[in-house]
This record gives C-alpha cells, sequence and structure tokens, in this order.
C-alpha cells in the first residue's frame, strides 16, 4: 500500500514541478520579448504563464506593459485591475491604469475601488490577518485571566482597559479579514476591454446606446443568464450581455 502511494505522488510531483518549469519559461520569454519591443509575442508568452498561474502578479503586470506597447488600453486596465486585486496597494498599477484610462477618456477621471487606507489594510494576506485575529484572541483571554486574579483594584481596572482594547483590536481584525475575503473573491466588477459594447432595453434584444473601451462596471443584478445589469463609474445603470464583459 506505501509503494502504491509512493508511485502515486512521484507523477504528480513531476507534473508540478515541470508545469511551474514551464509558466517561469513563457514568462523569461515574454520579458525578453518585451524587451524587444515585439509586445505581441510578448502578450502571447505572458498569457500562457498566467494559464499556469492565474495568480502570478508579475505576469498581469508584464501583460498590461505588453498591451500599452499594442495601445490596447482596455486590456491594459483589466490587466492592471487584477494586479490591484492581487495587491491592493500596487501603486504602479494603479498610475498605469489611470495613463491608460486617461488615453481613452481624457475628460474622466478613473476612481480606484479601494481608498488608500483600504489599499494599505487590504495589501495583507488574508492568512496574516487571521493570524492576527488568532494572537489578539489570545492576548484577550489573558488579559481576561489577569483581570480575574488580580487583587488589586488599580491593576484590575488596568487588565480591564488592556482586555477591552484588545477585544477592540480583535473586532476590527475580523472584520477587515473578512473584507479582504470578500474583495479577493469578489467578481461582481469588470472592465469593457472591447472599443465599445452595446447596451439593451430589458426584455429586448434591440441595442439602446453603447458603453466605451475601458470602462469599469459593477454588476448589480443579473438579469438573465446571458444579460446583466450593471453601473458604470458615472453612476449611469445598463443592461449589457455578459460575454461582453471581462471580470476582474
Amino acid at each position: 500500500m506505501i509503494w502504491k502511494f509512493t508511485y502515486l505522488l512521484v507523477p504528480i510531483f513531476l507534473f508540478t514541478f515541470l508545469f511551474n518549469v514551464n509558466g517561469q519559461k513563457t514568462f523569461s520569454e515574454g520579458v525578453e520579448a518585451y524587451n524587444q519591443k515585439n509586445y505581441a509575442l510578448a502578450v502571447e508568452e505572458f498569457e500562457k504563464a498566467l494559464a499556469t498561474n492565474e495568480n502570478d502578479v508579475a505576469a498581469w503586470y508584464n501583460l498590461g506593459l505588453s498591451n500599452l506597447g499594442l495601445k490596447k488600453y482596455g486590456e491594459a486596465i483589466f490587466n492592471f485591475e487584477k494586479v490591484l486585486k492581487l495587491t491592493p496597494n500596487d501603486s504602479e498599477a494603479e498610475s498605469k491604469i489611470e495613463y491608460s484610462f486617461g488615453q481613452l477618456h481624457p475628460d474622466l477621471e478613473w476612481r480606484p475601488r479601494l481608498n488608500s487606507i483600504q489599499s494599505s489594510l487590504y495589501s495583507l494576506t488574508i492568512n496574516v490577518w487571521g493570524g492576527i485575529s488568532i494572537a489578539l484572541s489570545c492576548f484577550c483571554a489573558l488579559g481576561v485571566v489577569f483581570y480575574i486574579h488580580q487583587k488589586k483594584s488599580s491593576l484590575k481596572s488596568a487588565f480591564l482597559v488592556i482586555t477591552i482594547f484588545l477585544f477592540g483590536c480583535l473586532i476590527g481584525s475580523l472584520v477587515i479579514c473578512t473584507n479582504v475575503q470578500s474583495y479577493i473573491t469578489n467578481d461582481s466588477f469588470a472592465v469593457v476591454t472591447n472599443k465599445s459594447i452595446p447596451t439593451f432595453i430589458e426584455n429586448s434584444q434591440s441595442p439602446k446606446t453603447t458603453i466605451p473601451e475601458g470602462v469599469r462596471v459593477e454588476v448589480i443584478e443579473k438579469k438573465q443568464s446571458d444579460f446583466v445589469e450593471v453601473k458604470t463609474i458615472t453612476g449611469e445603470v445598463h443592461v449589457v450581455r455578459t460575454k461582453d464583459l471581462r471580470f476582474i
């Protein structure tokens, strides 16, 4: 039984190793192509790298740079939005989105999904915030123990204040942990990467107007399997086809 288990692990390990090596190889080839200003090839290589690891921040960032080189600003905005989803405090990604959005819409201002405080807090992974929450819960428990067994009223009051403060920090860390998880898993935001996409009147197949390239929308409601109701950064509400959006 042990030998059979070993035989099973070896091919899995080799497959994983070769998979990762192939991803690193395509990433390096993408960097080389980008340095040679062969942006189309660079896009292909970085997309291959992302096929092996969709959470590769460097691959998303370099894919965005490559699309910038091709002047595909909508695609670049989508790529850098993916970077911000994985690393919310990446100021370089934000500046690249602002530049790309400005090229498409010089009369509009792009706004990030998170403010500066949120981006700093969310830059820590959910595992880090989980560890902080566990540590704070242990300190709260110790504070309660010291409070109960303390005889002096002055020290008793001090431990009570400290414990209440730690408990407040614990609640805050749990809230942040929940928000980070929601931010990571939230798929209700999308970017228009085509030159424009049509919008529709509800229960009608006739186009109403269009949403231009590079605009980020928030999904409000799924009307049907093929249509969703979205809100743009300017507050306009439209019904669009799901297939016309690239979800962040």
